[in-house]
């Protein structure tokens, strides 16, 4: 009886832990798509924002000496037509060392489209998962540690994050992995139950 009354116990704070979560996933994912829809395409000369997978043409006549990309993981530089194209989200410079002096160029590479499709897409399944385990605590668990083992995988790809700076999130499969624990707990205590002699 403890023993039940403690999972019980257990169950009621992860689910508790689980809506909490989901109110900061929900506040995440809304703060995530107005800040998808809202970034400005670039455009050559005025805005030094690029995307990942685009291009972006520097606005200048001299192209005489030499170009230098302060690092070339995050974007590259065709020194032959001014072309600048994202690799991966970050901050770089170009600098144009010329006979009068240097220019320097400062982007910053955002997230593609693809990669905020994907992102907002991972983030809906942690969410619903986080919502469904009030009604189906295995299934709704089961989605929550998969979306985010899923999403921490993308992160690193896609964004080359390593995984040491993101392993804490891991933290938030907590409350899923004791609502699985306290399931196969009480299910085994319903099969010891059900054994010939467990009532004697």
């Amino acid at each position: 009886m403890r023993a039940h009354k403690t999972s019980s116990l257990v169950k009621q704070l992860a689910k508790l832990a689980s809506s909490l979560l989901a109110a900061f996933i929900l506040f995440m994912f809304i703060g995530d798509v107005l800040e998808a829809i809202n970034r400005p395409a670039p455009k050559a000369g005025e805005i030094t924002r690029v995307k990942v997978g685009q291009t972006y043409i520097l606005n200048n006549s001299e192209r005489n000496g030499k170009w230098v990309v302060s690092d070339p993981a995050i974007a590259t530089m065709d020194t032959s037509t001014l072309r600048l194209t994202g690799i991966k989200t970050g901050k770089v410079r170009i600098t144009h060392n010329h006979h009068n002096g240097a220019t320097g160029y400062a982007f910053d590479i955002v997230p593609s489209t693809m990669h905020d499709a994907i992102m907002l897409t991972l983030l809906g399944l942690i969410w619903l998962g986080l919502v469904l385990t009030w009604w189906r605590e295995r299934a709704g668990a089961w989605l929550t540690i998969s979306a985010l083992v899923i999403t921490l995988l993308a992160l690193h790809v896609m964004n080359q994050l390593p995984f040491a700076r993101i392993a804490g999130f891991l933290a938030a499969t907590l409350p899923a992995i004791a609502l699985l624990v306290c399931n196969a707990m009480e299910v085994r205590a319903r099969q010891d139950q059900g054994k010939p002699g467990a009532h004697q």
